[in-house]
């Protein structure tokens, strides 16, 4: 899965969670540190616990004062290796401890290919460097390649939806363009 893809769910997603009686919250947004929290409970283990199985299964050290910060929301989207490890040690897939769902997957897969889609309408054609984190916009007709990180390929198909938005909101705005 692209590195694109994923930036778009590290920070929160929507988890059903339990308030602090143990009732069930449906569709409540959480962080990855939440999350954590959550599933260590429900595996019935301490942050020391969590720690040292991530050290069995690794040998990168996570310590119980990280898994702390991460749950209390001080250290915030933790890298993908410290994800991966801490998923395995919860027994669950880094998609799951970021609350990732097959409906999201499938939703931003649609959406990311129509806007590769739409940039090749353009004129465009975009692929990943395999050799590094970059992507690659090469403009047709050209000899000229133009390298990105996945945050700025992030910005540019969040502010072409936003501007897309906004000029048609400014359609019906105008009254001008309505039946």
């Amino acid at each position: 899965m692209s590195r694109f893809f994923l930036s778009h769910f590290y920070d929160y997603s929507f988890y059903n969670s339990h308030d602090i009686l143990g009732n069930k919250k449906e569709g409540v947004k959480v962080t990855v540190g939440e999350r954590i929290k959550i599933l260590r409970i429900e595996n019935n283990l301490t942050q020391k616990q969590l720690s040292d199985l991530c050290q069995k299964i690794s040998d990168r050290k996570i310590s119980e004062g990280t898994i702390r910060k991460y749950e209390l929301g001080i250290l915030k989207n933790p890298k993908r290796e410290t994800i991966q490890i801490i998923a395995s040690a919860l027994g669950v897939s880094e998609y799951e401890l970021q609350g990732i769902t097959r409906e999201d997957i499938l939703k931003s897969l649609s959406e990311t290919s129509s806007f590769y889609s739409y940039l090749h309408s353009l004129g465009y054609e975009v692929h990943e460097n395999p050799n590094n984190d970059k992507w690659v916009i090469h403009i047709k007709g050209t000899d000229t390649n133009i390298y990105i990180t996945s945050e700025e390929m992030n910005t540019l198909e969040y502010t072409t939806k936003e501007n897309i938005d906004l000029r048609i909101n400014k359609f019906m705005n105008d009254k001008k363009h309505l039946q």
